[in-house]
């Protein structure tokens, strides 16, 4: 993949950012060369009038290394797929990132060519539909079908194989467009995925909602409709085929085809053979979905494989300290369906050679197979690490200078690690990670680091000091460590699960298995069973 851009493609390539939860709004273009500033202010190039952002909340450019955002210092924080940023550091993003500024939150797309369509009001039952296999097509027909359906390659993008179908359908139709659309809710723009011919102007929207049924196809002739819906189609316009394409998991695809010259050729049965050639179209779409699919979750596995044979066992037990832990992957894209789940959290547990143990979790930027690489990387040194008897704030420190040095700059994590003495003396370095309690009897403590202790995230700066803060455990306390896919996990209404649950619920056990499967239950249960975050649960005790 070549570093100019997100995605591989050329450095010219133009981006946009789309508000996700806001379709009336207007994609945001990134051309090669912006800087754009996001904030609150009439003045910036991407204006988001909420008072929880910032005047100058953050910019994005887009140069040789491709598109970055940079948080500006911003009162309510700027994040990269639920991961914060840390102010005045330029992060890269790829393709479909979901940037947050405050509380909206914009996604990086390829920018599509869009089209406008007439929104006014007619209703679609007015216009004429054809049912696909009424009628039976000639058979020059049938032997143009089977040349489209030889001409696309399965390996060729949607495209590319959209343009194929288009000009051999204006070749055969004799009209003067084809164009492979995408409806994105009620906006009037929708994006052209394939386009082929002459320009005409605006499409019916009137038109696309007569073809929703993916059986029919709306046939527009200007000698049998257009008196009767004249006002729903562009100036000039005399015939317009249009059919919706069947793809799975894509429910707004359609073909459109239209001219303004009059074309007597453009008959039932040739209105039928064009749905006919669109349900082509969508199994070679289907296809592309699939080996696309197919692609992501053969890098999930492989990944998925790497990280489970570094991960410690469920329970086990060292130098007199016990443990019990669990560890749940988000659910990937497309959720279950991929299969094989991995995760971008950091959890190990080590001897050391004085018979003490360590142990560490911690939470790589982002979740699946980039962040799982991290992770595999921060597991191999940390286990290296094991080998030798120092301080936890020194193999901190180092494991830091190792990623910053070996790393893009936006792959950090946040990490804390814990050296546990055969007499219970603790030694625990917390670098940005957070997310540790101490529970003696049922009085349940966060243990927080002072400003002045711990460090900012792994690989983040170079020549970071780490600093250790000891603890003691006696047989009759734990220390719990989790990752902010416990507190950061939300409800069907947007909730936090947050700390003073996790206390709450510590409260209640009894024992290392107990704070791992209450804990774990109360989140599964708070979030309707949807894992959003990698989600790590450690509980250490000293043995009686």
């Amino acid at each position: 993949m070549s570093p100019n851009s997100p995605t591989g493609s050329p450095r010219n390539a133009a981006f946009e950012l789309a508000f996700l939860d806001r379709p009336e709004m207007r994609p945001v273009r990134i051309a090669h060369g912006d800087s754009l500033v996001v904030g609150r202010t009439p003045e910036c190039h991407v204006s988001i009038n909420n008072p929880s952002v910032s005047r100058e909340h953050a910019i994005v450019r887009s140069g040789d290394d491709g598109i970055t955002v940079e948080d500006r210092n911003s009162k309510h924080g700027t994040s990269v797929n639920g991961v914060k940023l840390i102010a005045g550091r330029t992060v890269r993003l790829s393709e479909g990132d979901v940037v947050t500024f405050g509380p909206e939150s914009m996604v990086l797309d390829r920018a599509y060519e869009r089209i406008k369509t007439d929104m006014r009001e007619e209703s679609s039952d007015q216009l004429r539909t054809i049912m696909v296999g009424a009628t039976k097509g000639p058979e020059q027909s049938l032997r143009m079908l089977i040349d489209v359906v030889r001409s696309i390659p399965a390996e060729q993008n949607e495209v590319d194989a959209g343009n194929v179908l288009i000009e051999r359908l204006l070749s055969f139709t004799g009209l003067e467009r084809g164009l492979i659309l995408r409806l994105a809710g009620d906006a009037a723009d929708v994006k052209v995925i394939a386009r082929v011919g002459v320009d005409l102007g605006n499409v019916s929207r009137t038109v696309i909602a007569a073809a929703e049924d993916p059986n029919r196809v709306a046939h527009l002739s200007e000698s049998v409709d257009f008196r009767a819906a004249q006002s729903v189609i562009g100036a000039g316009t005399r015939e317009v085929v249009c059919v919706r394409l069947p793809v799975s998991g894509d429910d707004h695809l359609y073909l459109y085809l239209d001219s303004r010259k009059p074309m007597s050729s453009v008959g039932s049965s040739t209105a039928e053979f064009v749905g006919v050639a669109a349900r082509v179209c969508s199994l070679v779409f289907d296809s592309i979905a699939r080996r696309k699919f197919e692609e992501v979750r053969a890098h999930y596995a492989r990944a998925a494989e790497v990280q489970r044979k570094l991960l410690p066992a469920r329970k086990g037990s060292i130098g007199g300290t016990s443990w019990v832990l669990v560890t749940d992957p988000a659910a990937p894209p497309n959720e279950a369906s991929v299969g094989e789940n991995v995760s971008g959290d950091i959890v190990g547990i080590a001897p050391r050679p004085d018979g003490s143990m360590l142990a560490w979790v911690g939470d790589v930027r982002g979740h699946g197979p980039a962040a799982a690489l991290l992770m595999s990387a921060a597991q191999a040194w940390l286990h290296a690490a094991s080998s030798r008897v120092e301080d936890p704030a020194s193999t901190v420190g180092a494991l830091s200078e190792f990623l910053y040095q070996h790393t893009d700059s936006h792959d950090f994590a946040s990490l804390l690690v814990a050296s546990i003495g055969v007499d219970g003396a603790v030694a625990l370095c917390d670098a940005g990670h957070g997310h540790a309690f101490r529970i003696a009897r049922s009085d349940v403590t966060e243990v927080v680091s002072e400003s002045h202790e711990g460090g900012t995230v792994v690989g983040a700066v170079s020549g970071e000091n780490y600093v250790s803060k000891p603890l003691h455990l006696t047989s009759d306390e734990r220390l719990v460590i989790t990752t902010d896919g416990v507190r950061e996990s939300r409800s069907p209404a947007g909730e936090e699960f947050g700390t003073e649950r996790i206390i709450e619920v510590l409260r209640g056990a009894r024992s290392s298995e107990d704070d791992v499967r209450l804990l774990r239950d109360a989140v599964l249960r708070f979030s309707g069973g949807i894992v959003h975050d990698d989600l790590t649960i450690l509980s250490l005790s000293k043995d009686s």
